[in-house]
């Protein structure tokens, strides 16, 4: 079977809206195949101030139609502060899990924006409402 119904979509964006979850950067030598397996934090940035960055998500719009979606974050930016060495490293995935340093992943995007290189030193940040969870 391929496919949600439109309820099972909006029940699965309902739980995470109500979980506690956390958002993580992934480096451009990440594949699908990784990304799509359950240890996709193998290529998983760190270093940066503090752990992942807690995540809420704003309200579950067009509910009961094609694309089922919420935003993220809210109310606030997210700020990855102080980038680690070496700079010249690419950020181009984003994962969302269920715990700050370790846990289990729930999904993964690659960044709208293209890939994002920094320097060190460099914050990284999301905008409020920058991560869209759109189930279709």
């Amino acid at each position: 079977m391929a496919n949600l119904t439109k309820y099972q979509e909006n029940a699965w964006l309902t739980l995470l809206k109500a979980a506690t979850t956390y958002v993580g950067l992934i480096s451009n030598s990440a594949n699908e195949a990784e990304l799509e397996g359950d240890t996709p934090t193998v290529n998983e940035i760190t270093g940066y101030t503090g752990d992942r960055k807690e995540i809420s998500f704003g309200a579950i719009s067009k509910a009961g139609t094609a694309p089922s979606e919420m935003d993220g974050p809210t109310p606030a930016v997210i700020e990855f502060a102080n980038m680690p060495a070496p700079a010249g490293r690419t950020i181009q995935f984003l994962i969302i899990c269920d715990h700050a340093t370790a846990g289990n992943p729930l999904a993964w995007s690659e960044i709208t924006a293209g890939p994002k290189t920094w320097n060190t030193g460099d914050t990284f940040r999301i905008p409020v409402d920058g991560i869209t969870v759109r189930l279709d």
